[in-house]
């Protein structure tokens, strides 16, 4: 093989090399958005219930506009979905690659959905709800690395006029 063969075939490898791990980044980053986008979709689904029983009327198990929520029984069982624990003002549900926390708060209604194990590059998505106006709620997403959480967008902040007194 001659040496103008023999360096083509290497530059050949390289360019292949390159790519492969150029496609392997590029997988895993989709990969990661697609997980981050499967647990948003599932947390505003999640507040959706919340809302959706928050305006249900008494007479057919809601809370009828006027109760308060934070003081009240809200469950994950009561908005129709499962739920595996529950503790004071918190309930969960686990499943296989994730789970689902639903928490009565001071002033908000958290719902937290992480991936399991807590291992590296697991994510969470967090979504508070302050209200049942549009505008009130925060999402934040993290990243568990170097073993604990790493909240990029920092405290959700309550958005102004939100409440869920019913006056």
């Amino acid at each position: 093989m001659g040496q103008q063969q023999l360096l083509l075939l290497v530059l050949g490898l390289v360019i292949v090399g390159f790519a492969v791990v150029t496609g392997i980044q590029a997988f895993e980053e989709n990969n990661r958005k697609a997980r981050y986008d499967r647990f948003t979709q599932e947390a505003v689904a999640v507040a959706g219930d919340v809302v959706a029983w928050y305006q249900k009327p008494t007479a057919l198990g809601g809370a009828g506009n006027g109760r308060d929520v934070l003081g009240s029984t809200l469950s994950l069982q009561q908005l129709g979905r499962s739920q595996t624990e529950a503790s004071g003002a918190q309930t969960s549900f686990t499943g296989l690659d994730y789970r689902i926390n639903l928490v009565r708060e001071l002033e908000s209604v958290r719902i937290d959905l992480m991936e399991l194990p807590e291992a590296e590059r697991a994510i969470l998505v967090q979504m508070r709800l302050y209200g049942v106006p549009s505008g009130c709620w925060a999402l934040s997403r993290s990243e568990y690395r170097d073993g604990a959480w790493q909240y990029s967008d920092g405290e959700l902040a309550k958005p102004d006029g939100c409440s869920w007194s019913p006056d």
